[in-house]
């Protein structure tokens, strides 16, 4: 399961796909979501109209019911989606019904310990990292990425000094963390990243395109002055394109000049790509999950559990004046009571709470 998260299962369900705030992969990679996000789109709904429940509780935020807190793989029973016409008690969405039970204890102990790694050892160089580089421009080195997914799913009956818990009480826990730097790769033109001849107020080379098969790649631009609405010229009435620092705004000539970074390279063309970065996104965030389970006798037995995700998701941007940064605090518990009537008669008691809190600071 890639980047171990459930919504690959969902997919094996007819009609349904990823979701756009999921970048329509499994790897969650819609650049304005939180990585590892999961929403799905069934039978053409929207990906916002999905319901997912943890144990019977709510696990999507309210705004547009994408799931955060993606449980461990190993601490999942079982995950069931619905996609057609289902009953009442399925309510509020009209998109997928996906319900996911985590793991209890059992009178055994029961342990897992993994750890998934990806490395860029293992990968080719981004093919667009020296795309159409100048000839006599440096090779930039490959774009890294490091993952690594680690945890542990522990599980068995309470045993204490003075309590027995074999056959009544159980418990569980798992955590997870992970840890991402992955670099993509980013380009920026002439229309972005400003050479120095154009800051100071030089755009005499939009005059002369670059040739190719000997043709020009495209008409030459020409300035005007706002003031008259003429071509700036020199003396002789020939257009130079060359703007008098006596109509510069000072300003803003200080504002690209701080927080426009300069071309890496001269390209044939003065506004094509100059600027070619490998830019890292950096992913570091801890999972937990436990539970308690007790049976008080056969028709009788309860349940109680926590599960909390907690990150901060970096995202670069090829101006390094420009990232953002999210943190994440996700918090989800479940408390159930069973009690069986009769063999057709029985309650189910629930009672739920579930908090997102997503800050993002640009």
């Amino acid at each position: 399961i890639v980047n171990r998260n459930f919504a690959s299962l969902l997919v094996l369900t007819p009609g349904v796909q990823f979701g756009t705030r999921m970048g329509m992969n499994s790897l969650s990679s819609a650049s304005s979501f939180w990585p590892g996000a999961t929403q799905v789109s069934a039978n053409g709904q929207r990906d916002a109209n999905q319901r997912v429940t943890l144990d019977g509780v709510i696990a999507s935020e309210p705004l547009v019911n994408t799931v955060y807190l993606n449980p461990s793989i190993d601490a999942i029973e079982e995950v069931k989606i619905q996609t057609g016409s289902y009953s009442a008690e399925y309510g509020m969405n009209n998109g997928a019904i996906v319900q996911i039970a985590l793991k209890s204890g059992t009178n055994a102990f029961h342990g897992t310990f993994y750890e998934f790694l990806r490395n860029d050892a293992a990968d080719a160089k981004d093919y667009f990292l020296n795309f159409q580089l100048p000839a006599g421009t440096p090779l930039q080195s490959k774009n890294r990425l490091r993952r690594n997914q680690y945890g542990a799913w522990l599980a068995g009956p309470v045993m204490l000094p003075h309590y027995q818990g074999k056959d009544k009480t159980f418990w569980s826990f798992n955590f997870e963390g992970t840890k991402q730097t992955q670099e993509t790769v980013q380009q920026a033109t002439g229309l972005q990243f400003f050479p120095q001849a154009f800051r100071n107020g030089d755009f005499s080379a939009l005059l002369h395109p670059a040739i190719v098969n000997g043709k020009p790649v495209r008409a030459p631009i020409i300035i005007y002055n706002p003031m008259n609405g003429q071509p700036f010229t020199d003396g002789a009435g020939n257009i130079t394109n060359i703007i008098p620092p006596s109509l510069i705004n000072k300003n803003a000539q200080a504002l690209v000049n701080k927080y426009v970074p300069l071309p890496q390279f001269t390209p044939t063309h003065i506004l094509d790509v100059n600027s070619i970065i490998a830019v890292p996104n950096i992913l570091d965030q801890n999972q937990y999950f436990a539970r308690i389970d007790q049976i008080f006798s056969s028709k009788d037995r309860i349940f109680g559990r926590f599960a909390g995700q907690f990150g901060q998701w970096n995202v670069g941007n090829i101006n390094p004046n420009f990232p953002y940064t999210q943190d994440i605090q996700d918090y989800n518990a479940a408390f159930q009571y069973l009690h069986i009537f009769s063999p057709t008669v029985l309650n189910e008691f629930r009672v739920g709470f579930n908090k997102v809190n997503t800050d993002q600071v640009n």
